[in-house]
């Protein structure tokens, strides 16, 4: 049911879009990500794990064609049990971070820069003249990050988000600066797990397409099962 908040000295009402719901093995590994849409749709992820391998079975509905479409994924591990795609490449640190990955020959390049075991900067290179997309993310020092429960795409930063800047260079569409940022709120329960994650986006430049005031604000609740 729709939700009155106030976020930033705004007032705004939010209502729920979807809830997901997770399953895991004995060993801690996601086995099953169910999406439940508020449409009365359900999409899927099943993942199974293997020594060298994991396997993903994922069923999405598109509601432009009425129909659900499976498809069937293998995502092979190296030693470190860390993606390694079969084109392009990816490149971890010595703690499982990725670091950079590169495909469709070069056009399109992803890097990111480590510190205190967080990821502080996202560099988006894209070709074709679209230039260099920046992501710049501030911590929590004191706070642990939500699990990362995809690890075989690496580490995920030990510490909760609490701003990410966006910005663009040397784009032929767009001139260069800040353009985006979100702010992260967060509502603890009494255990200090993150009971409420609330987004709070604003633009940073009034000719930026991609995020629009009125859809800056998102809200994801979390409950546990079995937390220790």
């Amino acid at each position: 049911e729709p939700e009155t908040i106030m976020v930033d000295g705004r007032i705004v009402t939010v209502a729920t879009q979807t809830k997901t719901f997770y399953q895991y093995d004995n060993q801690g590994r996601l086995i099953l990500d169910r999406r439940v849409q508020t449409r009365g749709k359900t999409d899927s992820l099943r993942y199974a794990y293997y020594a060298d391998k994991i396997e993903l079975q994922q069923s999405i509905y598109s509601f432009g064609d009425g129909r659900y479409g499976n498809q069937n994924y293998t995502f092979p591990l190296n030693n470190e049990k860390l993606f390694v795609p079969d084109v392009g490449i990816r490149r971890y640190d010595d703690k499982g971070f990725l670091i950079k990955e590169e495909w469709s020959d070069g056009y399109n390049i992803l890097t990111h820069i480590i510190n205190n075991s967080n990821i502080i900067n996202v560099d988006y290179y894209s070709g074709y003249g679209w230039g260099t997309e920046k992501f710049a993310y501030q911590y929590y020092p004191t706070r642990p990050n939500l699990p990362n429960l995809t690890p075989f795409y690496g580490r995920e930063s030990q510490n909760l988000p609490a701003k990410m800047i966006r910005s663009v260079k040397g784009s032929s569409f767009y001139s260069d600066g800040l353009k985006y940022q979100i702010v992260y709120i967060y509502i603890f329960d009494s255990q200090g797990h993150v009971k409420r994650r609330i987004a709070s986006g604003t633009k940073l430049a009034s000719g930026w397409p991609f995020e629009a005031d009125t859809y800056g604000i998102g809200v994801t609740d979390y409950e546990y099962e079995n937390c220790p």
